[in-house]
């Protein structure tokens, strides 16, 4: 949605002016800097709740100057709660008073995403937000001369060491990132079949229904993640005109499903854009640029991430800011396994944790960066704070049903009865299997004899490698933890054949 960017150190507006046009796709409305004595705050826009002047950031309120990379779902509530005064219709307005009142309390208050930096001109402290899932990136680094704040790390120069910055609260001390407030997580109760449904039909709702211009997109799969979404959004907002996207390739296991769902979806108010996948040449150019903005060489977030870079052109190209995504649901509902893979017992709790602990620095990071690269902000309903809230009240059967069934999220599979049986009952196939991505992956490494790990290691180094010699192997490039095991076999039997 925007770009963040704070730098430390002495004539900072000179250093900052260098890094702010690296962030420049992140928010193509405006740009703007702001200087307090040796710290230099930079931002670039994407403007979508308030598109005036009046909304530009950096904001100031009080002794507080603040930088948001955020929606708020809630903003509309907590202006009338607490009788705030806001200058515009920015979501974003609200959270420097709420901070001025609330300081780390405003955890519990703020419903949506945000990664934020506030700093406190009174106290020469930089306070540091971000929400309970990391759903927008933001990294501390620093090299001799110089600290910085920043959505991402090709926005800097040669650096000598970086780390995300946690959940919750925070502040920067001698080089260090200090936690001060972890998210504290609601303990509800299990919601009842029906008003699960509610939740996640309520989570689409407010990621539409503040958007001026009523017009947004949906990336389909044929999957049942992205269909239920579909599905809600198409019976909650019959007035918007939605755009659907999908890669279509009939060689490959999407085309029935997306197919199918096509027909079920169609109504006045929607177009469908069916993208077949790229020739060999582009498609390398396409995989380069999804190495260099996602700043990784994993091969599951680069394939899947060059989906989403696909896609998203595609929706900006039909000046779209925003698009609605199935992305989250297989973290929250157990998509990746099954009863053979979890075998009854309680382990799938642990792998369950660590899939929604690290969403932020794989997942998020993959959706994030690959579609910001084409200025489209990917709103993610399955990952709402009340989803979140409630999905470790579920047990065994909720998600992976009867000894006799073979599927997983067998709960949503049951209460979403209106998406169409065949998609409901279908088993999961990742997004760039069933698109055919990882298939032209794996053909282009076997053409140049080369495995995924190293053919992206040797394309990463010619991006990075200068800026970030100094800085000692970092797992953040590589790791995706809950598969680490598992990926360098991925796509063997592509591998295999003749």
């Amino acid at each position: 949605m925007c770009g963040i960017i704070v730098v430390i150190g002495k004539n900072s507006q000179q250093k900052i002016k260098k890094s702010i046009t690296k962030l420049s796709h992140r928010g193509e409305d405006s740009s703007k800097i702001i200087t307090h004595k040796n710290i230099s705050f930079g931002f670039t826009r994407l403007a979508i709740n308030d598109e005036s002047n009046k909304a530009e950031q950096p904001l100031e309120f009080e002794e507080y100057i603040g930088l948001f990379n955020a929606e708020i779902y809630n903003y509309k509530e907590l202006k009338e709660r607490y009788g705030l005064s806001c200058k515009s219709d920015a979501d974003t307005e609200v959270i420097l008073p709420l901070y001025s009142r609330f300081k780390e309390n405003i955890l519990s208050l703020l419903d949506g995403f945000y990664s934020s930096v506030i700093y406190d001109k009174n106290k020469e402290e930089l306070i540091i937000l971000r929400d309970y899932i990391g759903k927008k990136p933001l990294i501390f680094a620093y090299d001799k001369e110089y600290q910085y704040i920043t959505s991402e790390l090709k926005a800097l120069p040669q650096i000598e060491h970086f780390e995300i910055i946690p959940k919750g609260i925070s502040t920067i001390h001698l080089n260090r990132v200090i936690e001060i407030k972890k998210h504290h997580k609601r303990d509800l109760n299990r919601p009842s079949n029906q008003e699960l449904k509610k939740i996640i039909e309520n989570a689409v709702f407010k990621r539409v229904v503040d958007i001026k211009e009523r017009e947004i997109g949906i990336f389909l799969s044929g999957g049942i993640d992205s269909s239920i979404v579909a599905s809600l959004a198409t019976k909650l907002f019959p007035n918007t005109h939605i755009h659907y996207y999908s890669i279509l390739d009939k060689e490959h296991p999407d085309y029935h499903y997306i197919k199918i769902m096509q027909k079920s979806l169609e109504r006045r108010n929607s177009s469908f854009k069916m993208i077949s996948l790229p020739n060999k040449e582009e498609f390398i150019s396409i995989l380069k640029k999804v190495v260099y903005h996602t700043e990784s060489f994993n091969p599951s977030i680069i394939s899947n991430g060059i989906g989403s870079y696909i896609l998203s052109k595609e929706a900006h190209k039909d000046g779209l800011k925003v698009v609605l995504t199935g992305d989250g649901a297989d973290e929250m509902f157990m998509g990746y396994d099954n009863q053979e893979t979890v075998k009854n017992n309680e382990k799938w709790r642990d792998k369950h944790k660590l899939l929604v602990d690290d969403l932020y620095t794989t997942e998020l990071r993959r959706v994030d960066l690959a579609s910001m690269a084409n200025t489209i902000e990917i709103r993610c309903p399955f990952l709402d704070r009340e989803i979140y809230s409630v999905v470790e009240s579920f047990n065994y059967k909720d998600l992976f049903g009867n000894p006799e069934d073979k599927l997983n999220k067998n709960i949503l599979r049951k209460i979403f009865n209106e998406i169409p049986k065949e998609i409901r009952y279908r088993p999961k196939v990742s997004f760039d299997v069933g698109s055919g991505i990882q298939k032209t992956m794996v053909d282009i490494c076997k053409e140049k004899g080369l495995t995924e790990e190293s053919y992206l290691k040797d394309i990463w180094d010619s991006f990075f490698s200068e800026t970030l010699s100094l800085v000692k192997e970092n797992e953040y490039f590589y790791s995706y933890p809950a598969f680490n095991d598992v990926i360098p076999f991925r796509g063997r039997k592509y591998q295999d054949a003749e």
